[in-house]
């Protein structure tokens, strides 16, 4: 057999196949043999037949149709190493040309980008939305907090947004009272948007005895009327409550709540609202970093590796909606979505995937970034406390398995996306910087349980998995 690469694009390049002689004779045998216990014979048990006679009843050229493609499957992996090349995805015959006992075969292999190096990221400096935790915004806090707890006091003063209302509302289509839009003796807080458009504009201001008329529309349907509809709305002020929150002193606290004094609950909500501020402010850093690199990235995809990562979200998307009894024609319907426009998005999510793989791999690269046998031992050993087995067990049935390169490859990604995170700046909208503190046992705490949940994820899904090779499309492709 001999092997010619022609090179059709940057990221694409045509394998060609040659063989023939006494390598595609035996294989026309095997074929025949292979084909003599699938069909009936007269004078032959299945499998017995001779070759001639399985091409007297299948046909030679069926015989020897299978006879190609057995050679394909038998040459491509090792013609793939001989050229020095990876597929991204797997290859597809394009051609077959069968004639004078020699038969030519074209492989077409899609290639995986790579970038000479990732877009500048160390020392760089990404600007955060901060936000205050102490002082107000705290105050604030504590008052969320005694919400609950909160008595209603009448008073007499005009209403003020936040203050509950005793009202009668009387809603009228066509000179027709609307039941579900009206109501007697309703407590409604002014500036809590509901039942109907301008009943927050209106109100405030108001004292017990005043009436209140406007125009208004309805928000959802109802009484036989569609949203939107235009209604006249009066509303009769009975009283004005204001929320008085409870008095904060030691013995209330203690008494109805899991602190001991003010001081502690004070501490508790402002670490508590020191880790969401944390946390909000390394989600944004998370994004911005990395869709500030991605969209640096300038590099074109094969269209066939876009396809293919469309059609691996598309298969999660639709087991997700299996698990939860429904389909994807269900949910567009249900979300009043086009399947058009359902895919576009998918596309792109696909193209955004394979943008991240692309920089993540240079980061991988430039970093010397790899994974030890130490860290990958250890890796199994916290999966194996979320499993009914051992770390040993573990890891003898995945090691050199397609479940374990895909578990190195995971962790391999998590640990260039770290390098980018400690390697670029996070600033406040005034330039200072800010402490995302990545390096505390916390942060690299979530990042083994995401890998113990990859790894738990990969181990459910086969018992045992073989190593994987490269399948080609037997059949070529339509011209």
């Amino acid at each position: 057999m001999s092997v010619t690469v022609t090179e059709l694009s940057a990221f694409e390049r045509r394998l060609t196949l040659r063989f023939g002689g006494r390598p595609l004779d035996e294989a026309q045998t095997k074929a025949a043999r292979r084909l003599s216990h699938e069909v009936h014979i007269n004078g032959f048990r299945r499998g017995k037949a001779p070759r001639r006679m399985v091409e007297r009843v299948v046909g030679k050229d069926r015989v020897r149709h299978e006879a190609i493609h057995d050679m394909i499957d038998q040459t491509l992996f090792g013609a793939l190493e001989e050229a020095g090349l990876v597929p991204a995805v797997s290859p597809s015959v394009d051609d077959v040309r069968d004639g004078d006992g020699k038969v030519e075969v074209d492989v077409l292999v899609t290639l995986r980008p790579t970038l000479e190096a990732p877009p500048d990221y160390e020392g760089r400096r990404f600007e955060l939305d901060d936000f205050e935790v102490g002082g107000a915004a705290l105050d604030r806090r504590i008052e969320d907090y005694l919400e609950p707890f909160a008595e209603l006091e009448t008073v007499e003063r005009p209403a003020l947004e936040g203050d509950h209302l005793a009202i009668d509302v009387n809603s009228l289509h066509e000179d027709r009272q609307l039941g579900t839009f009206s109501a007697v003796d309703l407590l409604y807080e002014v500036g809590s948007d509901g039942l109907l458009d301008g009943l927050d504009e209106k109100l405030p201001g108001c004292s017990a005895g005043d009436v209140v008329r406007f125009a208004s529309s309805l928000r959802f349907e109802g009484s036989g009327l569609e949203a939107g509809t235009p209604v006249e709305v009066e509303v009769v002020v009975k009283e004005v409550k204001e929320k008085r929150l409870p008095d904060l002193d030691d013995d209330w606290v203690s008494d109805f709540t899991e602190f001991e004094t003010v001081k502690e609950m004070e501490g508790a909500f402002a670490r508590q609202m020191e880790d969401d501020r944390l946390t909000d402010l390394r989600e944004q850093f998370h994004h911005k970093v990395f869709s500030e690199l991605v969209d640096e990235i300038e590099v074109d995809i094969p269209p066939v590796l876009i396809e293919d990562e469309a059609a691996r979200i598309l298969e999660r998307f639709s087991r997700r909606l299996e698990e939860i009894g429904t389909d994807l024609d269900a949910f567009l319907g249900q979300a009043r979505q086009d399947r058009e426009s359902f895919m576009e998005r998918v596309n792109e999510e696909a193209v955004g995937n394979l943008r991240t793989g692309l920089l993540m791999r240079a980061v991988i690269d430039e970093a010397g970034i790899d994974v030890g046998d130490e860290e990958l031992r250890a890796f199994y050993e916290r999966a194996a406390s979320v499993l009914d087995e051992t770390a040993e067990d573990l890891e003898g049935r995945m090691a050199g398995t397609v479940h374990e390169r895909s578990v190195v490859s995971d962790i391999l990604i998590n640990k260039a996306r770290a390098a980018v995170l400690r390697g670029a700046v996070a600033v406040d909208r005034d330039g200072n910087v800010l402490d995302l503190r990545f390096d505390e046992p916390e942060a690299d705490g979530a990042d083994e349980t995401v890998e113990a949940e990859i790894v738990q994820a990969e181990v459910v899904e086969a018992e045992v998995v073989e190593d994987e090779t490269v399948e080609a499309v037997i059949e070529p492709e339509d011209r």
